[in-house]
């Protein structure tokens, strides 16, 4: 909504305002530069000198070339669109504010907009007074000192001195903000930090009954509400697309209570974070577990790897049901159990009963059951001590 700008009000604001100076800039964008959308961080002067280009300000076009003047509040969405070789422009942000008691002495309407909050743009009467400043301003900035950044200052309000009096020589209008749209930039570009309706209140510089008023009357629902759906639709997406565990897609939209956010999260959406992220079809069923998944936001959990060969696959089951895991491994304990066994009795060799150094061997405790089933006629048989006790054998036995 355009309108007059009352300049004689607006000096009245200055005069009882708290200054700062952030940022000094100039800056150049060729025509072939793609260039950003960008948010002030401040309330700032644009202030063109050279090259002609499209400066759209919350929507708002502004065609502009040499000596144009632009000013906007803080979250300001700028875009520019350079329409030849080079686009030279200077950017002075700054911070201002009114205390309470002169805010409530000056202001006709203690919610009206202050004049660090407003949108205009035109060309001044007398541009080559305010390029001259601006200059001297960027020189002193870019000097280190308390004394240059105490010069600056003063130069800025000659600045603003200058801009005001030509401006009451000529019928500028302004733009006011519309603060729903602010609003809603604003925290869909911080929806992690703990906003509250005082700490965005603090910010548009406007009180808290006003604002959350306003709000609701221009989008039907609360600031906070409104700032609870963008975070559930970030965690819905998150939910969708990541691998984050929940701690971590709580932490990234803003709510440091995990049991606080699956909460809000069923209130909602209906279902709670797991039940969205199975329901989703994202991961394997039963492998996402928010308890188990809130051990560390650093180093996510490692999931297990499926084998493709099949039988190589020990998580696959056997036609009759039974499942196949390490089955082929048992065999080879008893076996090295048993020759274990056999190496031992082999090492206990019993004495001859000769005196001999033959080699005639006793026979083994393996070996008893193999001469048992001997038969030879032979019925003269020979007594042999063995690991397990004294056996016999016949004398006339023969190799096989």
């Amino acid at each position: 909504m355009k309108a007059t700008l009352n300049v004689q009000e607006h000096i009245l604001i200055w005069n009882c305002s708290s200054l700062k100076i952030m940022d000094v800039r100039h800056i150049v964008i060729q025509a072939d530069e793609c260039v950003r959308p960008y948010l002030f961080p401040a309330s700032a002067f644009l202030y063109v000198t050279n090259g002609n280009a499209t400066v759209i300000l919350d929507g708002n076009e502004h065609a502009t070339k040499p000596f144009y003047m632009l000013h906007g509040g803080k979250n300001t969405r700028l875009d520019i669109i350079p329409t030849n070789a080079s686009f030279h422009y200077y950017l002075i942000f700054y911070k201002a504010s009114l205390p309470l008691p002169g805010k409530q002495h000056t202001l006709q309407q203690p919610d009206q907009p202050l004049p660090f909050h407003l949108q205009y743009g035109f060309i001044p009467y007398h541009p080559a007074i305010l390029y001259e400043i601006t200059e001297r301003m960027l020189g002193e900035w870019n000097k280190p000192g308390r004394l240059e950044r105490l010069h600056t200052k003063t130069l800025f309000y000659q600045f603003v001195y200058e801009l005001l009096r030509q401006m009451d020589q000529q019928q500028v209008s302004i733009v006011r903000p519309n603060l729903a749209s602010q609003l809603i930039r604003y925290m869909q570009e911080h929806y992690a930090k703990p906003l509250t309706r005082e700490t965005l209140a603090h910010t548009f510089h406007y009180s808290v009954p006003y604002l959350s008023k306003y709000f609701r009357r221009e989008t039907g629902a609360s600031l906070i509400d409104y700032l609870i759906g963008i975070r559930m639709n970030k965690a819905v997406m998150l939910l969708q697309r990541t691998e984050l565990s929940l701690q971590e897609v709580a932490a990234s939209v803003g709510y440091a209570d995990v049991s606080y956010f699956i909460r809000m999260f069923k209130k909602h959406t209906g279902v709670t974070p797991k039940q969205f992220k199975d329901e989703s079809g994202q991961v394997t069923k039963g492998s996402y577990r928010p308890i188990l998944r809130l051990r560390s936001s650093i180093a996510p959990r490692k999931l297990r790897r499926y084998i493709d060969i099949r039988d190589d696959n020990h998580y696959q089951h056997s036609e009759k049901g039974d499942l196949r895991m390490y089955r082929s491994k048992l065999p080879v304990g008893i076996t090295l159990l048993l020759c274990l066994t056999l190496l031992v009795s082999a090492c206990s060799r019993p004495a001859n009963t000769n005196g001999s150094t033959g080699s005639t061997q006793s026979p083994t405790v393996g070996a008893e059951s193999n001469i048992s089933n001997t038969t030879n006629g032979s019925s003269e048989m020979q007594t042999y001590s063995a690991v397990n006790g004294e056996i016999q054998i016949p004398k006339n036995l023969k190799g096989s």
